[in-house]
């Protein structure tokens, strides 16, 4: 089962859900130079051995490529000796168009909590239309050798009881209606 959190940072109040077992935090990100608000959830499965507790990520671009720096706190259920997070991207019209992941070794007690910074470079600029963010612990090796693995199946679910497309349309609509107040 997992559990959902929905969680909004800036003057937004935090609230609590639930979408299919899954665990989920939300909040806005606002990138420098967009005034298009992008959104990050946290999707936490509750029998996996690792929490994310806080993320964030930021995107710097160039004219060539595009750098996805993402800062992720983690604590941990049991002792654990190495995960995968992975992140999601999907663009304005709630469709995926990118995936990055980051494995790190780690010696990691029970309830220990810590920060990490990953830093991923695409090459091929999709990070520029991410709109959306998901990021979840994919996999965890515990500190016994036997490996915790998410289930895709409910991971899917969860995204799409989400429904993203929705949200990213919504958005964009607030958007435009921002800009056509202005002109």
């Amino acid at each position: 089962m997992i559990a959902v959190i929905f969680l909004v940072v800036a003057s937004y109040p935090m609230r609590e859900v639930t979408v299919g077992g899954f665990e989920v935090k939300s909040w806005p990100v606002r990138n420098k130079g967009s005034k298009m608000t992008r959104k990050l959830f946290i999707v936490n499965p509750e029998d996996c051995p690792i929490k994310i507790v806080d993320a964030e990520y930021r995107i710097l671009c160039t004219d060539r490529s595009a750098l996805l720096i993402g800062k992720f706190s983690l604590k941990t259920k049991t002792d654990i000796h190495a995960y995968r997070l992975k992140l999601l991207g999907f663009n304005p019209f709630g469709e995926l168009i990118s995936g990055y992941y980051g494995d790190k070794w780690v010696f990691l007690s029970s309830g220990q909590q810590v920060t990490e910074k990953m830093t991923w470079d695409d090459s091929q600029n999709e990070t520029v239309i991410m709109l959306v963010g998901v990021v979840f612990v994919e996999r965890a090796r515990l500190a016994d050798g036997s490996i915790w693995k998410i289930d895709h199946g409910k991971l899917v679910q969860t995204i799409s009881d989400l429904n993203l497309e929705k949200k990213t349309e919504k958005k964009k609509r607030d958007e435009l209606e921002k800009r056509s107040q202005v002109l």
